[in-house]
């Protein structure tokens, strides 16, 4: 079980075991958490507080790879992203942030964190890629394309790779139908 309630929530696994981030928080008052627990087969670690706001921290998305765990959430007062990382049993941030968007997912795929977004405020809607290289110093999010891959509002996105190509799925929230586009050459 959670550390106290859940609102929401994001699972992912790897053969170290199988992932949880939950916010938990009031709306009304906007004080929230982001919290990460692992259970392996010996039972259920807390891997403790990703952040705590004022601003409603929610919309929690979680990924891991190879012993990695990173944690994307969103403030829904002023829709600031964040993405941090586990390291030695503190949450960090993951490179120079400064996104905003109405939604946002994680992936990692080797050595690479691949960040999902929509919009950014209510009616502005151009939702990018963004990929953060662990192994490059520039320590900066770059976007995989100048193009947008999408301008309409989207309640349903997610990634997923054919061989190295990410590809972004997402439901369009006008025409309500599903679309697949491969992101690269």
């Amino acid at each position: 079980t959670t550390a106290g309630i859940a609102n929401e929530l994001d699972v992912s696994s790897d053969s170290d075991g199988i992932y949880l981030a939950y916010s938990n928080g009031d709306m009304g008052s906007g004080n929230s958490e982001v919290r990460v627990c692992k259970y392996t087969a010996g039972g259920a670690t807390e891997l403790g507080v990703v952040a705590q706001s004022s601003k409603y921290a929610c919309n929690p998305s979680i990924a891991v790879e190879n012993g990695r765990i990173v944690v994307l959430y969103r403030e829904s007062f002023n829709n600031n992203l964040y993405v941090k990382q586990y390291d030695n049993g503190s949450w960090n941030l993951v490179g120079n942030q400064n996104l905003k968007a109405n939604n946002g997912i994680i992936k990692l795929h080797k050595g690479k964190a691949y960040l999902l977004k929509n919009g950014e405020s209510f009616g502005v809607n151009d939702s990018y890629l963004y990929v953060y290289d662990f192994a490059s110093a520039s320590g900066n999010w770059t976007k995989a394309t100048d193009a947008a891959y999408a301008n309409e509002s989207i309640p349903e996105i997610d990634i997923c790779f054919h061989g190295d190509a990410p590809h972004i799925i997402y439901l369009d929230g006008k025409s309500q139908q599903v679309y697949v586009k491969h992101v690269g050459n």
